[in-house]
Formats: structure tokens, C-alpha cells, sequence
């Protein structure tokens, strides 16, 4: 073959003419089989050849022709092959080798041709099944159309299925996944043709049943149809999905709450506002107690925020109890789609890296402790100052947590209850106006109700939605009776106990640092309703009770004031106006005294102001309820421990019952008016704590010293004439005793036991009363820790006292300078004097008591006052008739209280600069401001010839009370404005009719601050103010002991 085309190479023949099929040797051409000319024809493009034969058309091959002429030849089959021979035995005898080898062509050609055959029926094959498709389409097109509309319809069916899962996806916060979108998308698309070719088809022109004359209307919409059909079945087939949606961060989301318009909730949040949108400020703090709303002030604050652009997130956080780092991350983390780590040292710099370049506000709720900011990863120097605000609000219980987490003083938002108008205003809100009206009667039993609550949102939420079902009278009266009863947990009905008032309330106690304090809260919960707790006798309350236990007396106080610091840091105490006085909120009260009856199974277990049940009672209170007697009780009562019956009627006969109290730890009889000394409190060989101060007891029994479990003895304000050393030495235990006698008309003259007193190794404090030069210089070499001390100057003694005063030999004592808190100065002399050669000499006494029917002034002697008496916060003088202006109370710049009682001759309370003595030099004089700084509390007591208080340029900055009672020539008061602390003036209803204004402005200012109130004991004011007790007792003897005590005369002040 390759010989062939090399011969064929070098002829000439094809240069000169055309390829065709003619003779071998000239004239007419050859006749060729019909396949070969059709052959010819295939490979020519149709054109029959011109040439004489095949030697020509030889001659004129060229290499680039040759793949033509093997086709051909292949074609030509037998015939070509026969007459190629025979040129090639005419040409050259040589070529016949080259025939041998177009026989091996053969077979050749003969295999190609089968592979030819195969070919074309691969090629054939899909070219008959399209030609058979094309012609369905103009036959059956109605099956195309319904195949569509079947396979559309499973795909809608799949695209509801999608969609369901979608919008679970995003009620579940998650956003669809962008292949899922544009999966729907694709089959919207398609189901939209679907009905367009449907479409289509109906409104073809039909004929014949469904067929239609116009066959090409049929095969557009066939094809149509069945290019619509696959598209649907691919899109089916794509519509299974791992995940539907995927959770995208968002700047902030939106909290669904039910807002009620509330005065003083839309103060707080208004002032929130303010601090977060004001650039000098960075952190915010709203703390108050449980139950209050701060998380319903938090999510309307978030809610504010939702849409606003000027923070690009905003994060909500919950802290709640047992907070961490790690928990603080993790809330980030997932809700804004964070990278999360393993560690929180990683995962702080993940969130620092998101945060720090953007403007955030991050409110975090129900925050207990400290969390380090850095080491979540929060920029802790948040500043809106520079290019980025960054926020951080939070919410606490407990202020101290404020203080930790950075928030400024002026930046913490002390949420407290609701005043009157809004508690009711939400109370009716979750009851209905319906049921209120329902009955005429219900409406006052439900504003009675609302007041139980004393203004906690949760209560009256709780309460109110409760109630919101009562509709008869009866029914409203059983709710008041459950709350005066702190049964506030048996109205909520079937409330989860997680969800209860208590059980939310009760995380607070739970939270506290100890047992011991858990106890100090409970033991609060014993007094009364708003019972205004003394922070002092408060912590007095909890050493008698074993709470609070510390080397010395100062230490216990301290403890004890930490202890209530911390009580009102967690929102369990609440401070009032006086900051010598917390009170327990009722509901909090009502939640200690559940947690104290194990949760309400054990009723009873402490007895409150009643004389009923107490066979079961562990702890009783009854505080000025007049009690005469105490009830039977048959047997032994091993249960109660504590017994506090202050101010009431008991009498000698009356206390017998209390032999039956073996159990008794803590007894509590002080201002009853006993007369002698209960023997049977001698029995209770458990007692540790004994109160029997200011009653009548002038001599203690023998057997008061078998109690030798005592611990705290006080017996102060009772005429005692004797205390045998042989009681004393028996109570070894002591800690505290105190027989300091403040009773005007008869105070104790006993010679002290100071032998016994100094070998009383475990006395923290101690009160004593002295009336004797010699008693008073023991007390000052003595190393015994004199607490509270009374010095009565009595008339035949005084030569004695001739030339005395409160010296370096008395100040100077260490434990005196360090313990002496209460000085009462019973005295016949004109000065009381106060001298010292040390410079700056100090002491911590807080109170001072001066009576006198001779007494005008204090004298100074080498001591500023305002160095000895720098922490004298109160000063009583009684019945000082000789005075006539005090003045020199001046020299107390830090006093807070004063109290003038029946100072007959007291005509101005404070006189000129000019009258004010004794000052050093004048240049002080100059220096001396025309104020008392610090004085809160002022009381005017039966000042028959008080004309004046001061002149009008003496001012009162701090003052907040001031009482006027049994002053009836007092016309008028030194004030041209009203003090801007004042909250109130007491005065009785006669003074205040007569009272004369120079000017109406002021008169018409002052009228919201009088209080009308009777002095309901000319000889025995106990209460002066808000908080204010007489620490004295100033009463007149029944005839009876007036008599004897005129018998003794030497008892007496006036002898």
C-alpha cells in the first residue's frame, strides 16, 4: 500500500485533471457498479468524474488526496480492487506485489465495514427515538401536560415540606440557608411555567374530544411540557436538605414584655437612658431587692435600643446565680454566631476581637458577683469618649456588686418598690377592673390588699392575677387575713415553686455569705410589721442571741454593723431616712418567716405579737401589746428558746407561768414596770440572756446567781439599793452587765462590786452607776471596760465633788478613751467641766445625758471640744430648769441629735455669737460658723418660756426632723426657706393653730411637712421622733413609793 502511494506520488495525472471512475485504456468510460458511482458521488460532494482512467487519474494523486482515494477504493469494494490490478500488471510487472497487498486491504476494508454498520446504529439509534419523540409532540400532548402538572404537584408538596422546616428554623432564631432560598426560588420559578404551559393548552383551539386542528400549538406546548417536566423532577430530586437554617447573629432582639405605665418605673428607665446615651459615662448599675422590676427595666431598655443605630449590637446576658467567666462567654458566643474555643483565655481574645471595634451596649441581668470583664473578653475600659460607644448596663441585688464591677457612686440606680398609686394602678391591671367593680365592697378590701404588698411588683403581680378570679367579698377579706398572717404563699394557688413569690425571693438568703448571717436575717423577721430596727440594739440583739461573737465590745458592734451592711447591701434590710434605722420590707418578712417554718410546714414555730399558740412556739415576740398575763400552758414547754415581752403591763403574779419555759435561752422583760425581781426566772438554768431593764426592781434575789449559764445581764433604769457580791462572783460567764440607773426621780445608789467586777475575766462591757468621788477615781485606775457610765452629783456630797472635772485621769484610761460610749451626768453644780493637758485628746463617746436643776453651762479647760467629743452624735439635757439659751452647743459641730426637755427657764435655744463663752481666742470667734452642720434630729419638749429657737441667720443644713410639743410661747420659726432635708415637723394641733409666718410663701411651703401628734405622756415621753427613744426614764411614783422614797431622801437628785 505504501508503494502504491508512493507511485501514485509521482504521477502527474492528478495535477492535470479531476478524480473520476473512467477506462483503463482510453475511449468511452467504464461502466462502474451503481454502488460505486453512489460511493463516488459520497466522496466527491456528488460530482461524477471526467477522466479517461485510472492511469490518468493515478498519475495525478497527491499526497494530501490519498485519505480520499482509500475511501474510495474501500467503497469501490471488489470492482475497484479487480481493475487496479489489472492497471497495475499492464503498468510495471512490479506492482503486482503491490496487489498482494491491497488483498490484505481487503480484509481490512471488510472490519471497517462492520465498525461502519455499529456506528451508524449508535448514530441512528437516538435519532429515531428523537424523530419518535418530535412526533408525539404533535400527538399527544395532553400526556405531556399531565405528566407536568403530576410532577409540579409533587414538587409543591416538597416546597410546603421546605417551608415548614424553614419557619421552624427562624422560630427557633436561625435565618434559612442561602441554598435553601434559592432552591425555592427555582421551584417558584418552575411551578410558575407549569402554569403558564397549562394555561396554554386550555385555551387551544380543540376539535375532536381534546385533540386540537393546529398540530404545531400541540408541539409547542408538548415540548414545552417536557422540558418543564424535567426541570421539575431534577428541582424534586435537589429539595433534601441536612440543614434548613443556620443562626445569624442579629444587633439586637426584641423581648416581648406587657408594659404598664408606671410613674416610677418610667423614672428609672428614663434616667438608665440618660446615663447610657450620655458620652462621660460608660457603666450603669440598677440594683434593688428581688421582685422589684429590674429585669422588666432591663428588657425595656433592650427593647429601646432593638432598632436604634447608634450601637451596632446590643447583647443580653444572664448571669444569674453561680455565675462564671465561662457562662458570660458562652451567652456571647451564641447569640452572636462566634468561633467557640475550649478555654476561656482563647475565647476572651475571639470576643475581644469582635467587640473592640464596634459600638455596643451590653445589658447583663441578675448579676451576683463580680465578673473580671478582661477575662471575658469585654473591653473593660468602655468609654463612649473616641470613636466607639461601648456600654455595659447591669442588674443586682446587692449594691456592693455595682461597686465591683466599676459602676460609679453616681451612676447606680437604686430601684425601689412602688409608691401607693402605682402599686394599685398594677395591682388592678393583673386583677381586672371587672372584678373590682363586680361587688361594691370588693373595691377598699382590694386597695387593702395592694397595701399588704407595701409596693413589691412581684407580690402584686402574683397576688393580683390570683385574685383576678374572686369575685365575692368573703373571698378578698381570707386574702387580707393570709397576708396579716404571712401566709402570702398559701393564696398564689398551684404556681410552680420555682416560680413562687418566696421560692424567687428566697435566692437572696440563699445567697448570703453564712449560716451565722442567714440567722442574723431570720432573727428580723420576729419584730413586727415596719418595725424600725435600731442598728445598735440590733446588734445588741444578735450577741444575745450567739450571733455575734468578738474579743471586745467594739469588735461585736463593728461585726454587727458589717452584718447589717451586708443584710442591706443584698436588699434583705432596707435603710430609712434615719440612718441609725433599717426595716425589714413585709414581704421580705413574710418569705424569712416561711423559710423559718421550713417552708410553711410547720406553723407556728415562731409566735408574733399574739398570746396564742405558744404550747408549740420556739420563738415568741410581743412588744407593746399590753399583755397583763401570760397564757396557761399545762406542762412543760421544751421548745420555746426565745421570749421577748418589752412594754407591757406584766405584773409580779402575771410572770409565774415562766417557770415552764425550761428551754429558755433568751428573756426579754424590760419596760414592764415589774417591782421586784422574778423568782421564777431563777429557775430557767438555760438562760443566757436576761433583760429586766427600766422597771421598779430595787433588790435582786440570791438565787439570781444559780443561772450560771448567763451571759448578758442587764438591769439598767431600776432603782436597785443593793447588789451583793455573792450573785456576782456566781456569774462567772458574764460578758455584758449593765446597772447604769437613769431614772430621774429615783436612780440606784448601790456601792459597786468592783472587787467582784475585776475578776470577771470574761466582761466585754459594763454599766455602772456612781455617785461618790472615791467610786469615780476606782473607775479611773481600774482596767474594767466601762461602756456606759452614770455620774450623779447628789447634794450632800458636794464638797466632794468640789472642783471636779472629766480629766486626763479619766480620759486617759485606755479602756475608757476606747469603751465609753454613754455618759449620764446627774448634777446640782452650775458647770460641768472638761480639762485636759493633752493636746487633741479624743474619745469615742457617742451620747451624752446632762440633768440639773442647777446647770448652765460646760467649761473647757485646755481641750477643744471638737477633738474630746469628735464622735458625740447625741446630747439630751432634762430638766435642766436653770438654763436660759444653749448656746454653747456650738462647740459640738458633729451633733446630730438634740433633745431640750422641761428646761423651764430655756428662752432661746441659741443666742447671739456674743453669748457663746469660754471660746479660746478671738480669732476662733470669728472663724465660728453660724450653723450646726451636722444636727438631723431636733426635739422641743415642755419648754414653757421658749420664746426663740435662734435668729434667722442660724442655719440647720442637715436638718430633717424637728418636734415642737408643750412650747406654747413659741410663736414663731427661724426659717426663710424650708431646710432642704427636712421631712418633717411634729408639732400638736394648738402650737400649729398659732403658729405665725412673715411671710405667706414660706407658711404655704411649709404646710406639707406638719405633723399633728399628742403627746400622750406629760411625764414619760418614750418616742421623741422617727426613731428617736428616750434613753431615760422620767415618770412619777404611785403615791405609795413616792412616799417611801421621800423616806430616803438621800436617794433622790433633788436631796
Amino acid at each position: 500500500m505504501e508503494e502504491l502511494c508512493a507511485y501514485g506520488m509521482r504521477s502527474r495525472i492528478w495535477k492535470e485533471s479531476k478524480f473520476g471512475f473512467g477506462g483503463l485504456t482510453g475511449g468511452a468510460p467504464a461502466v462502474r457498479p451503481a454502488a460505486s458511482r453512489r460511493s463516488d458521488r459520497w466522496a466527491h460532494g456528488g460530482q461524477t468524474g471526467g477522466y479517461r482512467s485510472w492511469q490518468q487519474a493515478f498519475s495525478a494523486v497527491r499526497l494530501i488526496d490519498l485519505h480520499r482515494l482509500l475511501v474510495s477504493i474501500i467503497i469501490c469494494r471488489d470492482y475497484s480492487i479487480s481493475l487496479l490490478g489489472r492497471w497495475f500488471k499492464l503498468r510495471n510487472s512490479t506492482l503486482s506485489r503491490s496487489v498482494e497487498k491491497f488483498a490484505y486491504a481487503r480484509n481490512a476494508i471488510n472490519s471497517m465495514e462492520i465498525i461502519g454498520i455499529k456506528c451508524c446504529g449508535v448514530v441512528l439509534t437516538p435519532l429515531i427515538s428523537l424523530a419518535k419523540q418530535h412526533a408525539a409532540y404533535f400527538f399527544k400532548a395532553q400526556k405531556f401536560v399531565r405528566a407536568l402538572k403530576t410532577a409540579t404537584e409533587r414538587l409543591r408538596e416538597r416546597v410546603s415540606d421546605v417551608e415548614t422546616k424553614v419557619e421552624g428554623a427562624a422560630r427557633k432564631g436561625m435565618q434559612p440557608r442561602h441554598e435553601v432560598e434559592r432552591w425555592l426560588k427555582r421551584a417558584e420559578h418552575v411551578c410558575v411555567e407549569t402554569e403558564t404551559i397549562q394555561a396554554k393548552y386550555d385555551k387551544r383551539t380543540k376539535c375532536m374530544g381534546s385533540l386540537s386542528p393546529c398540530i404545531c400549538v400541540n408541539y409547542m406546548i408538548a415540548k414545552s411540557a417536557a422540558a418543564n417536566c424535567q426541570a421539575v423532577e431534577k428541582i424534586y430530586s435537589e429539595g433534601i436538605f441536612e440543614e434548613y437554617g443556620v443562626m445569624v447573629p442579629q444587633a439586637c432582639t426584641e423581648v416581648p414584655i406587657t408594659d404598664i405605665s408606671l410613674t416610677g418605673t418610667d423614672r428609672y428607665r428614663n434616667l438608665a437612658v440618660k446615663f447610657i446615651k450620655d458620652e462621660a459615662v460608660s457603666k450603669v448599675g440598677l440594683w434593688g431587692p428581688g421582685g422589684v422590676g429590674k429585669t422588666h427595666l432591663l428588657y425595656q431598655i433592650n427593647n429601646l435600643f432593638h432598632k436604634n443605630p447608634a450601637f451596632d449590637v446590643v447583647i443580653r446576658v444572664t448571669a444569674s446565680k453561680g455565675c462564671s467567666v465561662a457562662k458570660v462567654q458562652d451567652s456571647i458566643v451564641g447569640e452572636q454566631m462566634l468561633q467557640k474555643k475550649n478555654d476561656t483565655e482563647s475565647q476572651a481574645v475571639i470576643i475581644y476581637e469582635f467587640l473592640k471595634s464596634k459600638n455596643f451596649l451590653i445589658l447583663l441581668d441578675d448579676l451576683w458577683e463580680h465578673v473580671d470583664l478582661d477575662k471575658v473578653g469585654i473591653p473593660n475600659k468602655v468609654s463612649s469618649i473616641g470613636n466607639y460607644k461601648q456600654k455595659l448596663l447591669l442588674t443586682t441585688r446587692s449594691e456592693s456588686v455595682c461597686g465591683q464591677m466599676g459602676v460609679k457612686n453616681g451612676q447606680r440606680i437604686k430601684v425601689d418598690c412602688l409608691d401607693e398609686t402605682d402599686a394599685w394602678h398594677l395591682f388592678k391591671e393583673n386583677v381586672g377592673t371587672e372584678i373590682i367593680k363586680n361587688h361594691p365592697l370588693v373595691l377598699p378590701l382590694a386597695k387593702e390588699v395592694a397595701n399588704e404588698l407595701a409596693g413589691l411588683p412581684l407580690a402584686l403581680i402574683v397576688v393580683g392575677r390570683a385574685m383576678s378570679t374572686k369575685r365575692h367579698p368573703r373571698e378578698w377579706q381570707n386574702c387580707i387575713d393570709f397576708l396579716q398572717q404571712s401566709r402570702l404563699n398559701e393564696i398564689e394557688g398551684p404556681v410552680c415553686n420555682e416560680e413562687s413569690v418566696f421560692a424567687r425571693l428566697k435566692l437572696s438568703y440563699e445567697y448570703l455569705s453564712d449560716t451565722n448571717l442567714k440567722d442574723c436575717f431570720t432573727s428580723c423577721a420576729l419584730w413586727p410589721d415596719d418595725y424600725l430596727l435600731d442598728r445598735n440594739k440590733l446588734s445588741e440583739y444578735w450577741m444575745g442571741l450567739g450571733l455575734v461573737e468578738e474579743e471586745d465590745i467594739q469588735r461585736c458592734y463593728k461585726a454587727g454593723y458589717a452584718r447589717i451592711r451586708e443584710l442591706v447591701d443584698k436588699c434583705l434590710l432596707e435603710e430609712t431616712d434615719d440612718d441609725r434605722l433599717v426595716k425589714m420590707h413585709d414581704v421580705i418578712r413574710d418569705m424569712a418567716l416561711w423559710i423559718v417554718s421550713n417552708e410553711g410546714r410547720d406553723k407556728n414555730k415562731w409566735v408574733v405579737q399574739t398570746v396564742s399558740h405558744w404550747h408549740a412556739a420556739e420563738q415568741i415576740l410581743s412588744v407593746g401589746t399590753e399583755i397583763a398575763e401570760l397564757p396557761a400552758i399545762s406542762g412543760e414547754q421544751t421548745k420555746l428558746t426565745v421570749l421577748i415581752l418589752q412594754d407591757n403591763h406584766l405584773s409580779q403574779s402575771s410572770v409565774t407561768g415562766l417557770c415552764s419555759f425550761i428551754s429558755l435561752q433568751y428573756l426579754d422583760l424590760s419596760r414592764n414596770w415589774l417591782k421586784t425581781f422574778p423568782t421564777e426566772v431563777c429557775n430557767l438554768m438555760n438562760l443566757y440572756y436576761l433583760n429586766l431593764s427600766d422597771n421598779k426592781i430595787k433588790y435582786l434575789p440570791e438565787e439570781l446567781g444559780s443561772l450560771f449559764k448567763l451571759e448578758y445581764l442587764l438591769l439598767r433604769s431600776n432603782p436597785i439599793r443593793e447588789m451583793p457580791e455573792t450573785i456576782l462572783s456566781k456569774l462567772s460567764r458574764l460578758q455584758v452587765a449593765d446597772f447604769c440607773s437613769f431614772q430621774l426621780e429615783q436612780p440606784s445608789t448601790f456601792e459597786p462590786p468592783f472587787g467582784v467586777l475585776k475578776c470577771m475575766r470574761n466582761l466585754k462591757a459594763l454599766g455602772i452607776t456612781i455617785n461618790m468621788i472615791k467610786y469615780f477615781n476606782m473607775i479611773c485606775k481600774t482596767d474594767l471596760p466601762v461602756r456606759s457610765l452614770c455620774v450623779i452629783i447628789l447634794t450632800k456630797y458636794l464638797d466632794e465633788w468640789k472642783g471636779f472635772a472629766f480629766s486626763d485621769s479619766f480620759f486617759g484610761n485606755d479602756l475608757i478613751q476606747k469603751n465609753l460610749s454613754e455618759l449620764y451626768i446627774f448634777t446640782h453644780e452650775e458647770q460641768i467641766v472638761f480639762e485636759s493637758n493633752v493636746p487633741h485628746r479624743s474619745s469615742n463617746l457617742e451620747k451624752l445625758y446632762i440633768c440639773g436643776h442647777h446647770f448652765t453651762d460646760i467649761f473647757w479647760k485646755g481641750v477643744e471640744s471638737q477633738d474630746l467629743f469628735q464622735n458625740l452624735k447625741r446630747l439630751d439635757l432634762i430638766t435642766c430648769i436653770s438654763l436660759t439659751n444653749i448656746s454653747w452647743i456650738q462647740r459640738f459641730p458633729y451633733l446630730e441629735d438634740l433633745i431640750v426637755f422641761n428646761c423651764e427657764a430655756l428662752q432661746q435655744i441659741i443666742g447671739s455669737v456674743s453669748n457663746s463663752d469660754n471660746l479660746p481666742n478671738a480669732d476662733e470667734k470669728e472663724r465660728k460658723p453660724l450653723s450646726q452642720p451636722c444636727l438631723k434630729r431636733f426635739a422641743l419638749i415642755k419648754l414653757k418660756r421658749l420664746t426663740s429657737i435662734c435668729h434667722s441667720s442660724f442655719h440647720f443644713p442637715s436638718l430633717e426632723c424637728l418636734q415642737v410639743l408643750g412650747c406654747p410661747q413659741l410663736m414663731t420659726l427661724p426659717f426663710t426657706t424650708v431646710p432642704c432635708n427636712l421631712k418633717a415637723v411634729h408639732c400638736d394641733q394648738e402650737w400649729l393653730e398659732h403658729l405665725q409666718w412673715d411671710d405667706a410663701n414660706v407658711k404655704h411651703s411649709f404646710q406639707p411637712f406638719f405633723k399633728v401628734i399628742p403627746m400622750v405622756n406629760e411625764y414619760l415621753p418614750q418616742k421623741f421622733l422617727h426613731g428617736l427613744y428616750a434613753e431615760w426614764s422620767y415618770y412619777r411614783f404611785e403615791e405609795g413609793e413616792f412616799e417611801e422614797a421621800e423616806d430616803g431622801a438621800d436617794q433622790g437628785l433633788d436631796s
